[in-house]
């Protein structure tokens, strides 16, 4: 069972993040954004997330994954009204962003149903391994924001809180929304190898219920 739970301002707002934010996060994402100014980020951040393994609040493994990528601007930007984007292009610039990047060993943390408890939100689950790429580059994107001081970081839902709210039940999940004034919300949607015609499809769901994209 947890001991005493003597938490920090940044392990609460570390646990906020992965439980209600991201699924996972990367030990060298939590060293560079919540330890920016040790000379070792990710050493200390193990320690610290050591503790509260101990303390059953996070799950810390390895898994494999490709390396993070620059997301820090995103390849397409779509707003209803907009012209319709060139998915042969956009296809080929997803596809080549990952050529030569093989999947290597990576530890990730994830929080635990015993930091739902305390944080609320959503954890326990382990990103499967078809998962464990995509949901820490959607880590890196969140991070991005975060670090910039991007206000909308706030309004950040994730696609497991959209699910829990029954958003657009029967229809596809964002992989996360930023929600805005007047139902002016704007999904993220982290494409990996995607064909033209399944980047052709995914636009037209977000074009008729009148969604922005960020991919």
């Amino acid at each position: 069972m947890a001991g005493r739970l003597e938490l920090t301002n940044r392990d609460r707002d570390l646990l906020f993040t992965l439980t209600h934010r991201v699924r996972c996060l990367s030990l060298s994402q939590a060293g560079r954004v919540w330890w920016p100014d040790s000379p070792q980020p990710a050493r200390e951040a193990g320690r610290r997330l050591t503790a509260l393994a101990a303390r059953e609040l996070v799950l810390v493994y390895d898994a494999l994954a490709r390396p993070e990528i620059d997301l820090s601007e995103p390849v397409a930007v779509w707003r209803p009204g907009n012209s319709i984007p060139d998915f042969g292009a956009l296809a080929y610039r997803f596809k080549v962003r990952w050529q030569g990047l093989a999947a290597r060993r990576v530890r990730l943390v994830v929080a635990t149903k015993q930091a739902t408890k305390l944080m609320g939100g959503h954890g326990g689950r382990r990103p499967r391994a078809t998962e464990v790429t995509h949901d820490i580059h959607l880590a890196t994107v969140y991070c991005h924001h975060l670090v910039a001081g991007d206000r909308r970081i706030k309004k950040w839902v994730s696609e497991a809180e959209l699910y829990r709210r029954g958003w657009g039940r029967g229809e596809k999940l964002p992989d996360a929304l930023i929600m805005g004034n007047r139902g002016k919300h704007t999904v993220i949607e982290l494409a990996g190898e995607y064909s033209a015609a399944k980047l052709e499809g995914i636009h037209t769901e977000y074009e008729r219920r009148r969604l922005a994209y960020l991919t």
